[in-house]
């Protein structure tokens, strides 16, 4: 028996999706960001994957800039 109430307000938002859907989902995003880093340029993209990998950011050594340097600082960050 619950000693507390339990409950959810309306504003709660419920992923009503089936295991199915949700792995189909998670794949679809995964694919999108694949594409998205595939637009950066070969420092850049070694950069993410470096970060994904959590092997470090080695985009600094290489001397790159754009939206790979701007990951690996979030990821440092976050880090």
């Amino acid at each position: 028996m619950l000693r507390e109430r339990f409950e959810i307000s309306g504003d709660d938002d419920l992923d009503l999706r089936t295991e199915d859907e949700k792995a189909r989902a998670a794949v679809t995003r995964w694919l999108e960001w694949q594409g998205h880093v595939g637009h950066l340029d070969r420092r850049e993209q070694g950069a993410v994957w470096d970060a994904v990998r959590a092997e470090g950011c080695s985009y600094r050594r290489r001397r790159g800039n754009g939206g790979g340097a701007s990951l690996c600082e979030g990821h440092a960050q976050a880090g």
